[in-house]
């Protein structure tokens, strides 16, 4: 069996049984115990399951904390946040959701220039605006219901 196609039947059973046992799993599976042990790393480390002694439990999809969600199929949303900053220009004005994939998103799109992004997330909004350089890129960061300001206040000295 393919370790993707393994992950996938992991996954499914954590959401059907809940916490599931590392010898089940190399039983079910008919492999050794190094390949899951590495499976279940691996998607503890994305943010899919959580360890505990012997096997693994599911991680509350509607609990995750934002800095969790980032984690979870990050190469996937830096591909998704690549695609889709090929797709704007210098100058445009563009409207950015809240979420981990956008947030993704906003970080690419803080090297480009000229740009005017409206959003109603407070975590796109600070990495459009968190980069060093970004007045001079000359971007600016709409959120709805003001502006956010870089860390230059109106003489272009850094506040404290």
């Amino acid at each position: 069996m393919w370790q993707e196609e393994r992950r996938r039947h992991i996954r499914s059973m954590s959401a059907t049984f809940g916490t599931l046992s590392v010898d089940r799993l190399t039983e079910d599976f008919g492999v050794s115990l190094e390949p899951i042990r590495r499976d279940l790393m691996e998607m503890k480390e994305s943010g899919e399951l959580r360890r505990v002694r012997g096997g693994v439990v599911p991680v509350a999809k509607d609990k995750a904390p934002c800095q969790l969600r980032t984690a979870v199929r990050s190469r996937e949303k830096r591909a998704i946040a690549k695609a889709a900053a090929a797709m704007v220009e210098a100058g445009q004005t563009i409207f950015l959701d809240a979420g981990s994939t956008t947030t993704t998103l906003a970080q690419r799109l803080a090297q480009m220039e000229g740009l005017i992004v409206v959003t109603n997330s407070l975590n796109a909004s600070k990495c459009l605006t968190s980069a060093g350089d970004c007045t001079q890129r000359g971007n600016r960061s709409v959120i709805l219901g003001g502006d956010r300001r870089s860390a230059r206040n109106a003489r272009g000295d850094y506040r404290q």
